[in-house]
């Protein structure tokens, strides 16, 4: 048996809603509060109870933690895979750049969310401040992260069998 959201009208035409976030450093916490976010708009009974599930209401909710379901990091770490990658001896000049900062002993989510600002910046000499979706909306800038590389891989998959 389906249970009916009583959500805003503007979700009531909706048959499925995703939700993506980022685990950061807290997996079980960051899907925690996603999951509090859900309940404040949807109300009680709607959070799905783990991610990749889809519930069984409708509107449908599932929520996509990324890089995957119980891993630490973030967004951009997938990113910076990839920029490593397209950006061939680029990436051994931001790490060596990172190492002379000590940042050692940051976490990965700061580590991870700079190393990729400093990427773009050094290799986007048009606008050093690019913005991330930037690089993923405008053409020109798509060789900068290519989203064919495997690190997206996952998430992809998960995309094409959602529905």
């Amino acid at each position: 048996m389906k249970f009916q959201i009583q959500c805003p009208k503007t979700y009531r035409s909706l048959r499925d809603i995703l939700i993506v976030a980022d685990n950061d450093e807290d997996p079980n916490g960051r899907f925690r509060e996603v999951c509090d976010h859900i309940v404040r708009i949807f109300g009680q009974g709607v959070g799905p109870t783990a991610p990749q599930q889809k519930t069984k209401t409708t509107p449908a909710v599932t929520v996509l933690m990324i890089p995957w379901t119980n891993e630490r990091g973030h967004l951009e770490q997938l990113c910076c895979k990839s920029a490593k990658n397209a950006a061939k001896g680029v990436g051994s000049i931001v790490d060596n750049f990172f190492a002379l900062l000590g940042s050692g002993a940051w976490n990965q989510s700061r580590y991870g969310k700079a190393w990729l600002r400093v990427n773009l910046a050094v290799r986007c000499v048009q606008d050093p401040f690019i913005h991330l979706g930037t690089v993923f909306d405008e053409p020109r800038y798509h060789s900068l992260i290519p989203v064919d590389h495997s690190s997206f891989d996952r998430i992809a998959n998960f995309l094409a069998t959602f529905a």
